[in-house]
């Protein structure tokens, strides 16, 4: 909780200063870059598995266990933003 406020003290500031639409061409080029990610879930992961040809169907549908816990993994790290930018909101 620490690390995050201060990140996102920053954060307020620097919007203060910039804009919305700075703050939105930020957020976009964040969430694209994130979606190049190698992760079978997102496109980077996508690419991955179709230049190397790896289906995962066998051995138990590796790439679906794969999936599942990056999802799970993903769903916790943004959750505990969430959390972050309601105290945050809430403190302020």
């Amino acid at each position: 909780m620490t690390d995050a406020q201060t990140f996102l003290d920053r954060g307020q500031a620097w919007l203060g200063l910039q804009g919305t639409t700075a703050f939105v061409g930020v957020f976009a080029a964040k969430l694209a870059a994130i979606n190049l990610l190698p992760l079978p879930h997102l496109n980077g992961g996508q690419a991955a598995l179709a230049l190397t040809g790896l289906t995962g169907d066998g051995e138990g549908g590796w790439i679906r266990q794969l999936m599942i816990g990056s999802a799970v993994l993903w769903w916790l790290s943004a959750g505990s933003w969430c959390v972050a930018v309601a105290y945050h909101l809430l403190a302020h």
